[in-house]
C-alpha cells in the first residue's frame, strides 16, 4: 500500500503513527539546522542566511525569512535575530523575543496586519501566514518553520526544496529500521553559503 501525501508533507512516523507531516526546516540557537529534506548539520561561518523565501517575488504570497548568526561564544555560533519580509511588512524578533514591526517595538502579545498575525505565548513567538508561512521562535530559542502548500513548489533557501513523497508503507519500515540502527556521528558542518544574505555584512 502506497501513502502519497501533499506538496507540502512528509510521510514519515512520529510518536509512533506513520502518517502525512507537514515537512518541517528548524535551526536551533547554536546553528545546527535541519531542512525540509532532512539533511542537517552545522552553519559553520557566521553572518546573514536567507532560509527560505517564497522565489516567485511578484506574487502576492511573497516572503523572506532571514537569520543572523554571530560568533558569540568561542566554540559555536549564536542565533541572535530572525527577520520576515512579506510584501508590506517586515518583522524583526531577537534572541531574548523582543518583536519589531515594521521598525515600531510590540508592545502588545498579538498583532495584526496584512493576514499575518504575530503571536507572543509562553515565551514563543509565532508567525503567521496562513497562505505562506508559519514559524515559531522557542524559548529556547530554536527557530521552527513550515510553509503552506499554496507555496510549496516555489519555495527555495538554506532550508532546501520541498519534495513529493509518494512512499510505500514497506519500505518506510524498512528506512526506519536502518536509522534505528546506524551509528551515531558528529554532525558536519552544512554549507549554504550561497544563501549568504549581503544585507547583512561581517568584518572583513
Amino acid at each position: 500500500m502506497n501513502m502519497t501525501c501533499n506538496p507540502d508533507e512528509i510521510c514519515q512516523v512520529r510518536n509512533g503513527v506513520m502518517g502525512c507531516y507537514l515537512q518541517q526546516c528548524s535551526l536551533t540557537t547554536n546553528g545546527t539546522l535541519s531542512t525540509f529534506s532532512g539533511e542537517y548539520g552545522t552553519i559553520a561561518a557566521p553572518g546573514g542566511y536567507e532560509l527560505v523565501q517564497n522565489c516567485n517575488q511578484s506574487s502576492s504570497d511573497w516572503f523572506r525569512v532571514v537569520i543572523s548568526l554571530q560568533h558569540c561564544n568561542p566554540t559555536f555560533n549564536t542565533l541572535m535575530a530572525v527577520y520576515v519580509f512579506f510584501n508590506n511588512m517586515m518583522i524583526a524578533v531577537t534572541s531574548k523575543h523582543g518583536v519589531w514591526v515594521d521598525g515600531r517595538e510590540m508592545t502588545q502579545t498579538t498583532f495584526s496586519q496584512n493576514n499575518v498575525l504575530i503571536e507572543v505565548s509562553d515565551g514563543t513567538v509565532r508567525i503567521n501566514s496562513s497562505s505562506s508561512i508559519q514559524l515559531s521562535f522557542t524559548p529556547a530559542n530554536e527557530l521552527i518553520m513550515t510553509v503552506s502548500d499554496e507555496v510549496a513548489d516555489t519555495i527555495c533557501g538554506g532550508c532546501g526544496k520541498l519534495e513529493s513523497f509518494t512512499t510505500a508503507r514497506a519500505d518506510l519500515r524498512q528506512k526506519l529500521l536502518v536509522k534505528l540502527h546506524e551509528i551515531p556521528i558528529s554532525l558536519s558542518a552544512l554549507d549554504i553559503s550561497q544563501w549568504t544574505d549581503p544585507a547583512f555584512p561581517l568584518c572583513e
